[in-house]
């Protein structure tokens, strides 16, 4: 019998611990179990590296220079919740699996808008960006939200036909009451 429940539990620590090594973001590099195979690899992961170090310090630079919103870090990207006239007080929290209607707005550093969406999503399933998804799950149906995403955990190296490769970007998000 207790046998049984020392297994169970050491089954439990190593599914919380496989979920929160999940959640993490983390910035390009290579493995630390590999070398790399060539130079030309190596060089390329430096640059990479050297990149996301940059779009570290633009993004420092925006929230600097918007001091007045109040940002706070969570999991690679900085958030803001913003006071809405529309809404009068947030409701229930948004859970997994919850489908929303999400709106989307999202802006380079310079305040040019790329995209404009509104959308019904199912909460926390991979269904939008990973940290509009995590984001998602911190929310209340109500909320509003400015997110500044690095571009290592927005769209990436490669973009999109809206969102240039490398580019850092703001969000305005609003999830409203079904």
């Amino acid at each position: 019998m207790l046998k049984k429940i020392a297994h169970i539990a050491v089954i439990g620590l190593v599914v919380v611990w496989l979920q929160s090594c999940n959640s993490c973001s983390t910035k390009p590099q290579t493995p630390s179990n590999r070398v790399a195979k060539d130079s030309t690899e190596q060089q390329l992961t430096q640059l990479s590296q050297q990149m996301a170090n940059m779009a570290d310090k633009e993004v420092a630079r925006f929230i600097a220079l918007h001091d007045s919103l109040r940002f706070t870090e969570t999991d690679g990207f900085w958030l803001c919740k913003l006071e809405d006239d529309t809404v009068s007080q947030p409701t229930d929290s948004i859970r997994k699996g919850d489908i929303v209607m999400v709106r989307a707005l999202i802006f380079d550093f310079y305040g040019n808008l790329l995209f404009d969406n509104e959308q019904l999503l199912k909460a926390g399933t991979g269904e939008a960006l990973r940290m509009i998804d995590q984001l998602l799950l911190k929310m209340c149906y109500g909320d509003h939200y400015r997110v500044v995403v690095p571009w290592y955990n927005a769209y990436g190296a490669s973009g999109n036909n809206i969102v240039k490769p490398y580019q850092n970007i703001w969000i305005d998000l609003k999830v409203t009451v079904q």
